[in-house]
């Protein structure tokens, strides 16, 4: 599968709204994967997409934006955690994760790269200790109770 992997500028509607869609689609898939019927990233709107700091970086099919990874900044120099990692369900098990992930650690390998996933997030687990990140924490999200674990991969 050939892909195109390219920063997304989300001050353009179209985008933005292809973020937004491929958003809703995998984080459904995710909330049920988790058994939860109120899922924080499905309340997240296009306009609060459109607004927020985050940088996201599109993996492209064709015209089809088929994945995504979002960083954002974090308050310590040389530090950024990824806010999201979203891929299509019918592109999903055929790398486009992992060449996103990918990507961006040549990219900021340089920098110290965080991230929080659902302790019963398997798949995502798996990807990211295959990339060099191990645990740092787990705590409990509410009301949910949600499991999560926070990952962390240090340059070298």
């Amino acid at each position: 599968m050939g892909l195109y992997l390219a920063r997304l500028d989300l001050r353009q509607t179209a985008r933005a709204s292809a973020l937004h869609r491929l958003w809703r689609i995998a984080y459904a898939q995710e909330a049920a994967l988790l058994g939860l019927h109120d899922f924080a990233p499905l309340r997240r709107s296009l306009p609060d997409l459109q607004q927020s700091d985050e940088c996201f970086f599109g993996a492209w099919s064709g015209t089809a934006l088929i994945g995504a990874i979002g960083l954002e900044v974090a308050d310590v120099p040389r530090r950024l955690r990824i806010g999201a990692l979203i891929v299509d369900p019918q592109y999903q098990r055929r790398g486009v994760a992992r060449r996103l992930l990918t990507t961006m650690l040549a990219r900021f390998g340089g920098y110290v790269l965080s991230v929080t996933t659902a302790a019963a997030n398997r798949p995502a687990l798996a990807l990211y200790a295959g990339c060099g990140f191990a645990e740092r924490q787990r705590f409990s999200i509410q009301p949910e109770a949600l499991e999560v674990v926070e990952l962390e991969r240090r340059p070298g």
